[in-house]
């Protein structure tokens, strides 16, 4: 009997930390040397996952546009983005605390935002917080608020932002 709950207590910990309840990566910072060749948004899950190699280095909890429901298609929706994209901008001293920038609109947001006769908008970026709000409460990260952008804790962004070169895939996915 002993040795049946030894085996299911073995069963359960690899059920658990291969279902994607358990983070393989923890809370920890990104392993120094290492560079995030590939980030993956899932805006369903709140999740995003960076990678090097096809290799899980960590998982975040995000934050969305205020609207996160649906592919942004014009400026002013308050949608986060849907599709592949780029990383082609780095700020350090962004108007929130670090910003990765993301080359929304491509192509096909600016001819279905001209369907629509508007602006597809832009500066979608992976930031942190808005500077000069660095004390507001746990609450911030529980509930969408940007304008359509990806938010993270600035401890994430600032480990992140180190790890990351401009110009790798970023995948939004619905």
């Amino acid at each position: 009997m002993r040795l049946s709950g030894v085996l299911l207590f073995f069963v359960l910990l690899f059920v658990i930390s291969t279902s994607g309840i358990a983070n393989p990566v923890g809370g920890r910072d990104l392993p120094d040397g290492l560079t995030v060749d590939s980030i993956v948004i899932d805006k369903a899950a709140h999740e995003m996952r960076v990678f090097n190699h096809n290799q899980l280095l960590k998982k975040y909890r995000v934050c969305l546009g205020l609207k996160p429901i649906g592919k942004k298609q014009v400026a002013g929706d308050f949608k986060t983005p849907e599709g592949l994209y780029h990383i082609n901008n780095k700020n350090p001293q962004s108007q929130f605390h670090k910003s990765l920038g993301i080359s929304y609109p491509n192509k096909e947001d600016i001819l279905v935002a001209r369907k629509l006769h508007h602006s597809p908008g832009g500066d979608i970026m992976i930031h942190g917080l808005p500077n000069g709000q660095e004390n507001v409460g746990p609450h911030r990260y529980r509930n969408d608020w940007t304008w359509g952008c990806i938010a993270l804790r600035n401890n994430e962004i600032d480990d992140l932002f180190e790890h990351v070169k401009v110009g790798i895939p970023v995948l939004i996915r619905p």
